[in-house]
Formats: C-alpha cells, sequence, structure tokens
C-alpha cells in the first residue's frame, strides 16, 4: 500500500492544485490520469475499486526558463467546496503506450472548513 510522500492542506472552496513532474521530463505525449479519493488512515492510497471523491481537470505545462515541463492538475473552488472535511490523497497513473500503467507517489490533500465560514 502507497502513502502519502507530502501531504498539503487547502480549505473547501478554494483551488486545489498539484503538479507531476517526469524522469526524463515529459513533453506532453504522455497519458496521466489522476483523481483524488478518501485516504486510508489520512495518508494511505487506497484500492483501485474505491470511488473517486473529485476529478481534476489536467493540463500539460511546457518547460520554460529554470520551470521543467509538468502536468497541472486543477480541482476548481466549486468543486472542491462540494468535498467533504477530510483527508484525501492522489491516484495519479502513466499508462504507457504498450498498455502497462505506473502508479506515481501520491500525494496527501488534507480539506478543512469552508471558505467564508
Amino acid at each position: 500500500m502507497s502513502v502519502a510522500v507530502a501531504t498539503f492542506e487547502y480549505t473547501r472552496g478554494e483551488t486545489i492544485q498539484w503538479w507531476i513532474y517526469g524522469t526524463p521530463d515529459y513533453d506532453g505525449s504522455e497519458v496521466i490520469t489522476s483523481g483524488l479519493k478518501k485516504a486510508i488512515n489520512g495518508s494511505a492510497v487506497p484500492p483501485d475499486e474505491a470511488p473517486v471523491i473529485a476529478s481534476p481537470e489536467a493540463v500539460f505545462v511546457a518547460a520554460s526558463g529554470d520551470v521543467r515541463a509538468h502536468w497541472l492538475f486543477t480541482i476548481t473552488a466549486a468543486d472542491s467546496g462540494l468535498m467533504g472535511n477530510g483527508d484525501y490523497i492522489t491516484d495519479a497513473k502513466e499508462v504507457y503506450q504498450d498498455g502497462f500503467v505506473e502508479k506515481l507517489d501520491p500525494l496527501g490533500i488534507k480539506v478543512d472548513r469552508r471558505v467564508g465560514k
């Protein structure tokens, strides 16, 4: 069972973002998926069949200056406002052309309170 490599805290109703860098650098042709699931014991990735609570928009960001190319994942403020308080975890995967699926290191996302409350 994978455990979060880092945890970030957000307030319900604000935009939630995270990004994934590749080694070697991504070029935008990859298939990267990520979703948020409820974490087990606050920091562990649940089984594949566990429901995805929120599906972020994925955008490829090309390298620029000192910033490496990466995939940026965003859950809108409106969508995060619908999430319950609690501990979530990213369930990210890279799917290769031959069908092989690699699970990427998970990040913890803690959602608490609500904006304006």
